[in-house]
Protein backbone atom coordinates (compact mmCIF):
# COMPACT_ATOMS: atom_id res chain seq x y z
CA UNK A 1 0.00 0.00 0.00
CA UNK A 2 1.34 3.46 -0.83
CA UNK A 3 1.83 5.66 2.24
CA UNK A 4 0.46 9.65 1.24
CA UNK A 5 2.29 12.11 3.15
CA UNK A 6 1.04 15.48 3.26
CA UNK A 7 2.93 18.42 4.05
CA UNK A 8 1.45 20.13 7.60
CA UNK A 9 1.20 23.74 6.18
CA UNK A 10 1.59 25.39 9.72
CA UNK A 11 1.09 29.08 8.56
CA UNK A 12 -1.73 28.40 6.37
CA UNK A 13 -4.64 25.83 7.07
CA UNK A 14 -2.69 23.91 9.88
CA UNK A 15 -2.27 26.13 11.97
CA UNK A 16 -3.24 25.05 15.69
CA UNK A 17 -2.40 21.94 14.65
CA UNK A 18 -0.62 19.90 17.63
CA UNK A 19 1.87 16.97 17.31
CA UNK A 20 2.22 14.15 19.90
CA UNK A 21 5.23 12.85 20.27
CA UNK A 22 4.86 10.67 23.40
CA UNK A 23 5.36 12.00 26.24
CA UNK A 24 5.99 15.21 24.00
CA UNK A 25 3.14 17.81 22.80
CA UNK A 26 3.64 20.65 20.49
CA UNK A 27 2.16 22.75 18.44
CA UNK A 28 3.19 21.99 14.52
CA UNK A 29 4.12 25.40 14.55
CA UNK A 30 6.27 25.81 17.70
CA UNK A 31 7.99 22.30 16.53
CA UNK A 32 8.58 23.15 12.76
CA UNK A 33 10.24 26.76 15.01
CA UNK A 34 12.29 24.61 16.78
CA UNK A 35 13.70 22.28 14.23
CA UNK A 36 14.55 25.28 11.84
CA UNK A 37 17.14 26.78 14.74
CA UNK A 38 18.19 24.12 15.02
CA UNK A 39 19.18 23.97 11.37
CA UNK A 40 20.11 26.86 10.94
CA UNK A 41 22.25 26.92 14.19
CA UNK A 42 24.18 23.67 13.98
CA UNK A 43 23.61 21.90 10.82
CA UNK A 44 24.28 24.89 8.77
CA UNK A 45 27.29 25.89 10.29
CA UNK A 46 28.52 21.79 9.63
CA UNK A 47 27.22 21.71 5.78
CA UNK A 48 29.46 25.14 5.44
CA UNK A 49 32.53 23.35 7.28
CA UNK A 50 32.50 19.85 5.67
CA UNK A 51 32.39 21.77 1.94
CA UNK A 52 35.13 24.03 3.11
CA UNK A 53 37.44 21.33 4.08
CA UNK A 54 36.20 19.97 0.79
CA UNK A 55 37.35 22.94 -1.13
CA UNK A 56 33.79 23.11 -2.95
CA UNK A 57 33.69 26.45 -2.37
CA UNK A 58 32.34 29.20 0.86
CA UNK A 59 29.52 30.82 1.13
CA UNK A 60 29.72 33.80 3.09
CA UNK A 61 27.72 34.92 6.00
CA UNK A 62 24.58 36.57 4.05
CA UNK A 63 24.02 33.22 2.29
CA UNK A 64 24.54 31.45 5.17
CA UNK A 65 21.15 32.85 6.76
CA UNK A 66 19.54 33.45 3.21
CA UNK A 67 20.04 29.17 2.40
CA UNK A 68 17.47 29.01 4.96
CA UNK A 69 15.01 31.66 4.23
CA UNK A 70 12.25 32.00 1.78
CA UNK A 71 14.06 34.01 -0.68
CA UNK A 72 17.05 31.33 -1.04
CA UNK A 73 20.67 32.10 -2.73
CA UNK A 74 21.25 32.49 -6.34
CA UNK A 75 22.44 29.41 -8.07
CA UNK A 76 22.82 27.92 -11.47
CA UNK A 77 22.05 24.27 -12.18
CA UNK A 78 23.31 22.31 -15.22
CA UNK A 79 20.89 19.31 -15.69
CA UNK A 80 21.70 16.73 -18.08
CA UNK A 81 20.09 16.75 -21.43
CA UNK A 82 20.29 20.61 -21.52
CA UNK A 83 22.57 22.48 -23.23
CA UNK A 84 22.92 25.71 -21.26
CA UNK A 85 23.20 26.51 -17.12
CA UNK A 86 19.83 27.66 -15.56
CA UNK A 87 19.93 30.16 -13.12
CA UNK A 88 17.43 30.55 -10.42
CA UNK A 89 17.43 30.30 -6.86
CA UNK A 90 18.10 27.29 -4.40
CA UNK A 91 17.37 27.12 -0.46
CA UNK A 92 17.09 24.29 2.30
CA UNK A 93 13.44 23.89 3.26
CA UNK A 94 12.44 22.29 6.72
CA UNK A 95 8.95 20.95 7.13
CA UNK A 96 7.03 18.39 7.96
CA UNK A 97 5.01 16.18 6.69
CA UNK A 98 2.19 13.29 8.01
CA UNK A 99 0.92 10.24 7.05
CA UNK A 100 -2.57 8.50 8.49
CA UNK A 101 -2.50 5.08 9.26
CA UNK A 102 -4.97 3.28 7.35
CA UNK A 103 -8.41 3.13 9.41
CA UNK A 104 -9.21 0.16 11.09
CA UNK A 105 -12.56 -1.73 9.08
CA UNK A 106 -14.39 -3.59 11.57
CA UNK A 107 -17.30 -6.64 10.14
CA UNK A 108 -19.98 -4.02 11.95
CA UNK A 109 -19.05 -1.00 9.93
CA UNK A 110 -19.49 -3.67 6.68
CA UNK A 111 -22.85 -4.78 8.31
CA UNK A 112 -24.44 -1.11 7.44
CA UNK A 113 -22.95 -1.23 4.03
CA UNK A 114 -24.45 -4.78 3.17
CA UNK A 115 -27.47 -3.75 4.53
CA UNK A 116 -27.69 -0.70 2.29
CA UNK A 117 -26.98 -2.04 -0.91
CA UNK A 118 -29.07 -5.62 -0.21
CA UNK A 119 -32.51 -5.42 -1.73
CA UNK A 120 -35.28 -6.04 0.41
CA UNK A 121 -36.70 -8.86 -0.28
Amino acid sequence: MEEKFERLKHETEHQGVVLSLEPATFKVKDFISRVRAVVKGQLLNRIIEDLKSHQQGILDHHHHAALLQDEGIPCEILCPGKPDWQKGKVRIAVYLEFCPDAPEVSDDSLDGIRQAITPEV
